[in-house]
Order: C-alpha cells, then sequence, then structure tokens
C-alpha cells in the first residue's frame, strides 16, 4: 500500500491546496529509526550552532570595542539570536540529508527550514531596526531634538509591521498556500483603511516633512501664515503653538507644514528700521544737522552694525519731514533687541533736542 503509485499522484495533487494535511501525512511515514535519527541530527545542529555563535560573538565582540562607537557591539549582540537560528536550520540541513527519507517527507522538511531561514532573516531586520532606531533616538536626545523620538517610534513601528507582513507572506507561499487571493483581500481592505485615515496619514507626513526640513523646532518664536507664537510641541498629528496672548493653538500637520513659516529663531541680527516724522518746519541747515547727528549716533553705537546704518529722508507727510532708519542691531535676542532698540530712540529724543527739532504732530507747532 505504500508504494501504491496512484495514492502518492493523489496525495501531491493535493499539497497545493491542502499543504498541512500533506505534511501530517508524510511525516506520519517516518519510522521510528528515521525519527531518532532527525532528534539527533537536530540536538547536534543546535549544540554547534550555539558553539559557532558562541564563539563568534566573542570574538567578534572583542572587535567592535576597539572602536569608539558603540553602534557595531550593539549590531554584533543583536545578530547573534538570528545567526544562531540560521546556522542551525543549516547544519540541520546537512546533517539529516544522511538519513534516507521519501520525496514527500523531503520536500516538507524543505520548506520548514525554508521558512526557518526566512524567519531568521527577517528577525535580523527586525533587530538590525532596533539598533538603528536606537542610535537615532541617542542622536535626537543628543541634540535636545526630544519629539523626534515620538515620530522615529512610529516609522519603527510601520518598518517592522512591514517586514513581519512580507515574512509572512513568504513564509504561506513557501508552504504551499495560494496567496493571491490572500493578498487580493488584504490589498481591498488596505485601500478601505487608507481611505478612512487619510487625514491621519496627511498629518503623519506633514510631521516627516517639519523633522526632515526642519524649517521650525521645538521652541522657535515663528510667525505661521497669520499668526506668531512659540513652538511648543510637535507631534504625530499636530503642532502646538503658544501666542502671545498665552493661548495655545493646534494645528494640523499637514496644514501646518503647508503654511508660511517664518522662523525668528534663526536671525543673526535684527533690523531696526522706525521712521521719524520730524516737524515739517524744520529749516534745511537744521535738518543737516540732525541727519548727520543721527548718522553719528548709528555708527558709533556697540551694538548697531555700522557698515549697513543709514538714516535718509524717505518723504513728506501732511505736517512731517520722515526720516527712515536703516541699521542692523547686532543681536538674536528679542529681549536685548527692545533693550539696544530703546536706547537707540532715547538717543534719536536727545538729539532732536539739542538742535531745536521735535516729532511733527497732528497740526503744526511754531517753531521756535
Amino acid at each position: 500500500m505504500h508504494n501504491d503509485p496512484s495514492m502518492w499522484a493523489t496525495l501531491a495533487a493535493q499539497t497545493n491546496s491542502r499543504p498541512l494535511i500533506f505534511a501530517q501525512q508524510a511525516l506520519a511515514r517516518l519510522d521510528l529509526s528515521q525519527g531518532l535519527a532527525l532528534l539527533a541530527a537536530f540536538a547536534a545542529a543546535t549544540l554547534a550552532a550555539w558553539l559557532v555563535t558562541s564563539l563568534a560573538l566573542r570574538a567578534l565582540g572583542a572587535m567592535a570595542k576597539r572602536t569608539s562607537s558603540s553602534f557595531d557591539d550593539r549590531l554584533v549582540a543583536a545578530a547573534f539570536g538570528p545567526g544562531r537560528l540560521a546556522l542551525s536550520v543549516l547544519t540541520f540541513s546537512l546533517l539529516r540529508r544522511g538519513v534516507e527519507l521519501s520525496k514527500a517527507a523531503e520536500k516538507v522538511f524543505g520548506q520548514v527550514e525554508s521558512s526557518f531561514f526566512v524567519a531568521a532573516g527577517f528577525w535580523l531586520v527586525l533587530r538590525f531596526l532596533d539598533v538603528l532606531s536606537d542610535d537615532y533616538r541617542r542622536r535626537f536626545q543628543h541634540r535636545g531634538q526630544g519629539q523626534a523620538g515620538a515620530m522615529l517610534a512610529t516609522a519603527q513601528r510601520f518598518a517592522k509591521i512591514l517586514a513581519v507582513g512580507v515574512a509572512a507572506i513568504m513564509v504561506l507561499d513557501n508552504a504551499g498556500v495560494h496567496v493571491t487571493a490572500l493578498l487580493a483581500g488584504v490589498g481591498l481592505g488596505g485601500i478601505a483603511i487608507a481611505l478612512a485615515a487619510q487625514k491621519s496619514i496627511e498629518n503623519l507626513f506633514g510631521g516627516l516633512t517639519l523633522y526632515l526640513d526642519r524649517p521650525v523646532r521645538v521652541g522657535s518664536f515663528c510667525r505661521f501664515g497669520e499668526r506668531i507664537g512659540e513652538v511648543e510641541e510637535i507631534g504625530l498629528r499636530s503642532t502646538r503653538v503658544r501666542t502671545p496672548e498665552r493661548t495655545l493653538v493646534t494645528v494640523p500637520n499637514a496644514e501646518f507644514a503647508n503654511l508660511q513659516l517664518e522662523n525668528f529663531g534663526l536671525r543673526d541680527k535684527i533690523w531696526f528700521h522706525p521712521t521719524l516724522a520730524l516737524r515739517s518746519n524744520t529749516p534745511p541747515d537744521r535738518l543737516r544737522e540732525i541727519l548727520g547727528a543721527l548718522r553719528e549716533l548709528l555708527a558709533k553705537h556697540p551694538c548697531v552694525e555700522a557698515e549697513t546704518a543709514r538714516v535718509r529722508i524717505g518723504g513728506f507727510g501732511p505736517y512731517s519731514i520722515n526720516l527712515d532708519f536703516n541699521a542692523y542691531v547686532k543681536t538674536p535676542d528679542l529681549d536685548a533687541y527692545f533693550a539696544i532698540a530703546e536706547d537707540l530712540h532715547l538717543s534719536v529724543l536727545d538729539v532732536l533736542a539739542e538742535h531745536g527739532s521735535g516729532i511733527a504732530f497732528t497740526a503744526p507747532p511754531e517753531f521756535k
């Protein structure tokens, strides 16, 4: 009965449609000696893999410790488990070839070994993702970019789910399962999920854009659209900004990334450009003296960039002569700028008082 060709043809025809039943029937035909030989091969393969990987880990670990970076140390440690599994499967595959098995059993063991090889490979990928994400998380913390950790964790989970999905499909296909219909169902379900989570995906990619382009950071004082404020948090879905009125504005990442963002925190100096409305009845000679004194004031001030400092007559108002200031204050700090601007304004008033002039009002006062 065991050598009936029709029976084996029937089993072979059912392999693709019923792989588990075929495997059970194939393994059930192993006799006691074959089973013991396979168990001995499995034990020897496990022991050999443990010894080889332990020695390799010790040697590679010693080499990795000679470098200044800890990345290679963690990478060697991460590869220990997957490497041991792959070596065990390879050794068992070589040893079991000394055992005479039927073609059906050979096929089953080949499929199992291939599946374990796939598992070892993707296990190594998952461990590598852990090491890589941990390394980048340390870099973000060192740079003070703690919020990037949440985005990195999301990307890590997404990559792991994708790797596990690919590994599962490869294992099922190797076992003889028709994955075409399965993929079609997964594809339809994925489309439905993507449509339902469209806004969430847009916000996720908007957050990734903010982290990669870095137009603003946490703590940056910026203008976003028509509003200004300090960025307090860049999350997975939204960005939170604290306004000068101390209100908290929450903007979805997809919308925030598409706004025109002006980062005040990246200034190397601040532009000082007020307009001084001088009395319109100021005589030309005195006006020239005032202009010279104001230019000298900007040129000698220690906090003003003298090379770019300018004071010019910008035009005439109904009751005024408008003087335009154009200078850069050499500080990126806004509080320091306000103190320097205040000092400049007071000095301008001193110049006007010294030369007998003043600021224009709504009606021209009598000149004295």
